[in-house]
């Protein structure tokens, strides 16, 4: 089930009915240069201030206190009416029926221009529709009348007096001017819209759900009538339709964090939870803020069982929203979460205690910084004690640890980090790398696998390191094809990394495929400028390999899974090369070069026709 006034909310973005406008192609847009259009104005007042002013709560001389202010008949603020004769702002009324004022100062008597007759039936539309947008509702009704009375048939007419209506909550007759509307243009898809919007607002959802569709069939590209029928679509439990009326809105709006929540939703309610959880990640980047997607995807984590995620994403909502009822049952559902991965779990950190926990991890980072290593340990000690479930603690003190050489401890500490929802992807990379150090080859694959699991969002080169490390993690294990594939992905998403390269050249080398592994390690040695170990090692695998293509004529030269730019590159740079040095004949040398642009790019023709050419 669904509170209506919570679902009224989400559909309207709050109490207001008038948040989207899609009437901008029936009405211009006005400067706001002029003083507010309001009604009649009167006063209620208590001493001083009878004259309609707003004053401040005073001594009225005898012992007792006075205020006053000013309003209109419906409630309004009055506008700021001022004398044309003399321009002082202390007018009478003298008829309120025909809004005749005068000046108490000079005693002209004057129609202010917001009330004044006008010509047309448009330029009461003009007023109208400014009242509208300064929230003046029975002004803005006023002169919609004025310019019905005056063209009966006018659509523009009937929707600024329904909109009007609407924020009035006069909503059976706002329906009605809306219809009469359509009645006089039966194509007039802003009416179709609006009727729609307030038959919702009327529970009418079968009749809210026709006039979306209509809309649509007007004006396809509108993304908000998409939205909004997708929500009439989730009240008739028909998710499916909701689902693919929000897609049809992320189309043609992907920036608008609630579509992305409200699909989110529907996956939600149909039970699939990882699609669940996509949209919500999507709502939140697209708003870090939208507070209905922490508890959501909060919900969702815990139906897969993702307990620590779910605790991680419920925090976030309370960072969002203070103390209140509703914070007390968040803290509730957290203890329990907490005790589910932990029987013996403490209790969730009070606000207090996660604001003073995050001064004192201020306070370390900046002795981390100074590398004072044993003052970092120390003050992040008493940080956990305030808050053991914030994950950033455990990974500051995890480098700390680190530094000073104790790698037990910041092993646990880094741990203990990922399983507290650590989002950040170069932090388990360099924790994998470390593990790699450490020979610990099932472990990196775990920490990374977490990355994908999790959905932490990385950008290119951040994957191409995730692929590169988790290449080498394979290639430990003796997994060869996964590690080609791997350091392929590498490759193709950041081809300036050098080890990539190396390892999959390692893995062709592995599997007997030497003209791939020389292609690879020649790049290797391309991209690596320092002559360190690993250099010189893939100089001697590469004329070790060399040697024994040269052996053996009936080798066949086996293509590359693919010719990235980088090996194209410089594939071209022993072309020219080599060419350079058939010109000086030095043929030789011109026959090395091509041989070496061939490992690069085996299934390219251009090279075997220089060596012809060189061998003629």
């Amino acid at each position: 089930s669904v509170d209506l006034g919570s679902f009224m909310a989400s559909v309207f973005g709050g109490a207001s009915l008038s948040g989207n406008d899609n009437e901008d192609e029936d009405f211009d847009e006005y400067e706001e240069d002029d003083d507010d259009s309001n009604g009649q104005e009167f006063s209620i007042g208590f001493g001083f201030g009878s004259d309609g002013s707003v004053t401040p709560l005073e001594d009225d001389g005898s012992g007792g206190l006075s205020f006053s202010f000013t309003l209109d008949e419906d409630g309004e603020d009055v506008p700021d009416i001022r004398c044309p004769n003399c321009g002082k702002n202390d007018p009478d009324i003298l008829d309120w029926d025909n809004d005749i004022y005068r000046c108490t100062s000079c005693k002209h008597k004057f129609i202010p221009e917001i009330y004044k007759v006008l010509d047309s039936a448009d330029d009461y539309l003009d007023r109208s529709w400014y009242n509208f947008r300064q929230h003046n509702y029975k002004r803005a009704i006023r002169d919609a009348n004025a310019a019905i009375n005056l063209e009966p048939n006018n659509r523009k007419a009937y929707l600024s007096r329904g909109k009007a209506l609407v924020e009035r909550e006069e909503l059976e007759q706002a329906e009605s001017d809306f219809s009469e509307a359509i009645r006089i243009s039966p194509d007039y898809d802003v009416a179709f819209f609006e009727r729609g919007r307030t038959r919702m607002v009327l529970e009418k959802i079968d009749d809210a759900i026709a006039d979306f569709t209509k809309s649509i069939a007007f004006d396809q590209d509108f993304a908000e009538t998409y939205r909004l029928r997708a929500v009439a679509y989730c009240q008739k439990e028909r998710y499916v339709e909701a689902i693919n009326d929000l897609s049809e809105a992320i189309k043609r709006d992907p920036n608008e964090a609630q579509t992305w929540f409200e699909r989110g939703y529907n996956f939600y309610l149909m039970g699939e939870h990882q699609k669940a959880i996509q949209d919500y990640s999507e709502a939140l980047r697209r708003d870090s803020g939208h507070r209905d997607s922490y508890v959501r995807r909060a919900e969702s984590y815990e139906k897969l069982e993702r307990f620590q995620d779910a605790i991680t994403d419920y925090k976030s909502f309370l960072r969002t929203i203070g103390q209140g009822s509703t914070s007390e049952e968040i803290e509730g559902r957290i203890e329990v979460l907490q005790l589910k991965l932990d029987p013996k779990a403490k209790p969730v950190a009070s606000p207090e205690d996660e604001e003073r926990a995050l001064l004192i991890l201020q306070k370390g980072l900046e002795k981390y910084q100074a590398e004072d290593y044993d003052g970092c340990i120390k003050d992040l000690t008493e940080a956990i004690t305030l808050n053991p479930t914030e994950e950033a603690i455990f990974r500051v003190r995890g480098l700390a640890y680190l530094d000073k050489g104790l790698e037990v401890e910041a092993h646990q500490d880094f741990s203990e980090s990922i399983r507290l929802g650590n989002s950040n992807p170069m932090f388990y990379i360099q924790y994998a790398n470390m593990c790699l150090g450490k020979e610990k080859y099932d472990e990196a694959l775990n920490v990374l696998g977490k990355v994908l699991e999790r959905q932490i969002e990385m950008d290119d080169d951040t994957q191409g390191y995730h692929f590169m490390v988790r290449g080498e993690a394979y290639l430990m294990k003796g997994l060869l094809s996964e590690a080609i594939s791997d350091s392929t992905k590498a490759i193709e998403l950041n081809p300036d990394l050098y080890s990539p390269y190396r390892n999959r050249g390692k893995a062709y080398k592995q599997l007997g495929d030497y003209n791939s592994a020389i292609s690879d390690y020649q790049v290797f040695v391309e991209l690596t400028e320092d002559d360190d170990e690993d250099k010189s090692k893939a100089l001697g695998f590469i004329e070790e390999m060399a040697k024994s293509l040269d052996s053996d004529p009936s080798s066949v030269l086996t293509p590359i899974l693919s010719s990235e730019p980088k090996k194209v590159e410089l594939a071209n740079a022993h072309i020219v090369r080599a060419s350079e040095l058939k010109e000086a004949k030095d043929f030789a040398g011109a026959l090395t070069e091509v041989q070496l642009a061939k490992y690069l790019i085996p299934d390219k023709k251009l090279p075997y026709e220089l060596a012809f050419a060189i061998y003629n």
